[in-house]
C-alpha cells in the first residue's frame, strides 16, 4: 500500500509519533467520538474537536515531527477515497459505497 510506504518513510526520531498517536487514538477515541456524536450545536462538536486536537499536540513531540508526519499524511491522503471506494465494490455493499460517495 502506497500510504505504508510514505509513513515507513518517515525520519527514524520521528517514526514513533505515529505509533504514541495510534496509542492516544485507541485510548481516547472512543470518548472523543462519543462527545462529538452527543453535541447539541457545531459550536459544541467544534470544542470537541478542539479540545481533542489540543490533548493530542500538549502530549506529544509535535515541534520537531508534526511537520514530517503531516507531510506523509498529505502525501497518502489523496489514496484514501480511491482505497475506501475499491474496499466498497470488493465487499459488494452497496449501503458501504454510499457512505464512501458521500
Amino acid at each position: 500500500c502506497h500510504c505504508v510506504e510514505v509513513f515507513d518513510g518517515m525520519s527514524e526520531q520521528c517514526r514513533g509519533l505515529k505509533c504514541d498517536l495510534t496509542q492516544h487514538l485507541l485510548d481516547y477515541g472512543p470518548r472523543m467520538i462519543y462527545d462529538f456524536l452527543h453535541t447539541e450545536s457545531i459550536k459544541d462538536a467544534v470544542e470537541v474537536i478542539h479540545r481533542e486536537l489540543k490533548l493530542i499536540f500538549s502530549s506529544h513531540n509535535f515541534c520537531k515531527c508534526g511537520r514530517e508526519l503531516m507531510k506523509s499524511f498529505t502525501k497518502c491522503a489523496r489514496f484514501y477515497h480511491g482505497n475506501g471506494l475499491m474496499s466498497a465494490m470488493d465487499c459488494a455493499d452497496f449501503n458501504t459505497m454510499q457512505t464512501y460517495l458521500r
